[in-house]
């Protein structure tokens, strides 16, 4: 078990693997992610915060430059999936107002039982019945916001 605070996770298992091409030492100055590739995948269970659960998540993130890719992201708790395919902009370093922007092609989630997705003895949870999401219609965020 790994735990900090009110979060804790029974198993993890990652592979990051990461490629810098550095530039010359005269260069002019780089975010820290130009010529950056990096990948993770990562498994956890068991995955527990304050009152909260969830039986698995399994991820794939890749990042190139300032793109950074999510796909597929899932979170299981019994029948209930919460699945998001997407893309993330990373904003120019140091300039002021700048905003990430995000683009995702795929968010759904079918969960038969809300109430699943706390502790049996939690004294405030949601229950009932919800599905939806979107797929191919490009939602996109901007400014912390959906569209």
């Amino acid at each position: 078990m790994i735990g900090y605070d009110k979060a804790a996770v029974n198993t993890l298992s990652a592979r990051i693997s990461a490629t810098k091409k550095l530039p010359a030492t005269d260069a002019t100055e780089e975010p820290f992610y130009a010529n950056l590739d990096s990948s993770v995948q990562a498994e956890l269970s068991d995955v527990r915060y304050d009152q909260y659960v969830i039986d698995s998540v399994r991820a794939q993130i890749t990042s190139k430059d300032a793109k950074v890719s999510f796909g597929p992201v899932s979170a299981q708790r019994r029948n209930n999936l919460l699945l998001v395919r997407g893309n993330y902009q990373l904003p120019p370093p140091q300039r002021e107002g700048a905003r990430a922007t995000g683009r995702f092609a795929a968010l759904s989630f079918r969960a038969p039982q809300l109430a699943d997705y706390w502790q049996d003895d939690a004294p405030r949870k949601v229950t009932g019945e919800t599905a939806g999401g979107r797929q191919h219609r490009h939602p996109r965020w901007r400014d912390e916001r959906t569209d």
